[in-house]
């Protein structure tokens, strides 16, 4: 008995020989198996198979999925003079509406500036008493006099002739 021969046909077929003198020929691609009278007439087979799977590939290339092109949906355009208009008309609409905010906003401006600024709620104060211990103390800096100098607030005892600027201990 001879023993086991292996060898590879294209880029998925295999031909074996095992040693009980069975030839088979199998494609690892579409699993497809035979068993060939001979060495010979297997690998004629196995090459005969691979020109098949080559010319399936060739047909099929630059197609999603391996798919054929005569079964793939039609990517011709089926009314581009509508889609065109319907563009058109699409712009036009958004030119409208860009147009007419611009105008509004531009008399809102207008009105705006024009009219008196004359209070549509009138405001009466009531003075009620306040709390006793509360001074309301305004925010930002303190004020000063014409002359530069702070004006001290009246709870504040005069500031002493020293400048160290550390302050005492």
């Amino acid at each position: 008995m001879s023993r086991q021969k292996t060898r590879q046909v294209g880029t998925a077929g295999l031909v074996t020989r095992y040693s009980s003198g069975i030839v088979m020929r199998t494609c690892r691609r579409c699993h497809q198996a035979d068993t060939p009278p001979s060495w010979r007439a297997a690998l004629r087979d196995a090459r005969a198979h691979a020109r098949a799977h080559d010319a399936t590939d060739a047909r099929d290339v630059n197609t999603p999925w391996g798919i054929p092109a005569h079964e793939l949906p039609s990517t011709r355009r089926r009314h581009p003079a509508l889609r065109r208009l319907a563009n058109i008309a699409l712009v036009l609409a958004l030119a409208a509406l860009l147009v007419s905010l611009a105008v509004a906003n531009a008399t809102s401006h207008a009105a705006a500036r024009s009219a008196p600024a004359a209070p549509s709620i009138s405001v009466v104060s009531t003075s009620a008493p306040e709390p006793e211990g509360y001074v309301p103390i305004p925010a930002g800096p303190p004020a000063t006099d014409s002359g530069g100098r702070w004006i001290l607030e009246p709870d504040q005892p005069p500031a002493s002739a020293s400048s160290s600027a550390g302050g005492e201990r």
